[in-house]
C-alpha cells in the first residue's frame, strides 16, 4: 500500500512519529532492553564519530563492515 508514496512533503513528519511511537511502545514494554540498547547505539555512534573524524573522513580505512550503515546515513 503506497499511501504517502506521492507525499515526500509527510514523509519526514511520518519517520519521526513512527520512530517516536516505537520508543514509546519499547520503553514501556521493556524499560531495562530499551535503556541496554540506547547505550549500545549510543556507542556505535561514538564510535562511528571518533573513526571518521567527527565525518570528515569518509574513505576506505572507515569502510569497514560495521561501518556500512552509517555510510549509508550520511550518503
Amino acid at each position: 500500500m503506497a499511501v504517502n508514496l506521492d507525499k515526500t512533503n509527510r514523509w519526514k513528519a511520518d519517520v519521526a512519529e513512527s520512530v517516536k511511537v516505537y520508543n514509546e511502545w519499547f520503553l514501556a514494554s521493556a524499560p531495562k532492553a530499551f535503556r541496554e540498547q540506547r547505550v549500545v547505539a549510543v556507542e556505535k555512534v561514538r564510535a562511528a564519530l571518533v573513526e571518521t573524524n567527527h565525518l570528515t573522513r569518509l574513505d576506505h580505512s572507515t569502510s569497514g563492515i560495521d561501518s556500512v550503515p552509517n555510510h549509508r546515513v550520511y550518503s
